[in-house]
């Protein structure tokens, strides 16, 4: 796609197929504006990217990318050049890493297929957004000594909603497992968090005023299991 062009993609329940094992290949060269979306009842429209070439690309962008629906398997890499954004307003991805490029409003899913080592905080700053992870009964092993999974101030609104994940802490140190600073809702069902050095396994700062703080079937270790700097907030915990 050209610089200048603005180009809409609508799967509308179709599949995109493209397979090669060449060096370097792409499915997608965008330089200029593309939203990728799927308007189907069905939702069942993606992009099918198949190789073996670890150095290939579903989609090389170098100008503005929105992703508005689709399917994209952690195996599918979307590689981001110069000034090149990325903004995902909808869709289902299996790579925590688009949870820091989610536009405000945004409705993702993150469907972990495999266990994953991170060493930086998963940041959402988006505000008003839908956000689940679904870990499938999968592993985050953190290494860092920050937060791990970390909703920020500017996401006034966002709600989080995280199923049958393990956060597991191996650095000998980190500051928070789970830290909610917004006045939206959280969810933590069959979540774990746990490894040494968490001070606070779930954190509610002082801009999570008025939060909803839902947590079943959970188990939470840490110097403090839930720390609650934000006034008026409701916690409500079964069977943790």
């Amino acid at each position: 796609i050209p610089a200048g062009k603005v180009i809409v993609l609508n799967l509308n329940g179709y599949i995109l197929s493209y397979e090669t094992n060449n060096a370097g290949a792409t499915m997608i060269h965008n330089l200029g504006t593309l939203t990728i979306g799927d308007s189907s009842e069905s939702n069942t429209g993606h992009l099918k990217f198949t190789t073996t070439a670890t150095d290939a690309s579903l989609i090389t962008n170098e100008g503005a990318l929105k992703i508005d629906g689709d399917t994209f398997d952690s195996t599918e890499t979307i590689e981001n050049v110069g000034n090149a954004t990325v903004e995902a307003v909808g869709g289902t991805f299996t790579d925590l890493s688009y949870l820091t490029s989610i536009s405000n409003g945004a409705d993702v899913t993150i469907n972990l297929k495999e266990d994953v080592t991170i060493a930086k905080a998963i940041a959402i700053s988006a505000a008003n957004a839908n956000v689940t992870i679904n870990g499938n009964g999968n592993t985050i092993t953190y290494t860092g000594s920050d937060r791990v999974i970390d909703v920020r101030k500017e996401g006034v609104g966002t709600n989080l909603t995280i199923n049958n994940l393990i956060v597991n802490v191996t650095s000998g140190y980190s500051e928070r497992g789970i830290n909610y600073n917004t006045n939206g809702q959280l969810n933590l069902n069959n979540v774990t968090v746990q490894g040494a050095g968490i001070t606070y396994a779930v954190n509610l700062p002082g801009m999570s005023d008025n939060a909803v703080v839902t947590i079943n079937n959970s188990k939470l270790a840490g110097c403090i299991a839930i720390n609650v700097w934000g006034e008026k907030s409701t916690i409500n915990v079964t069977d943790s």
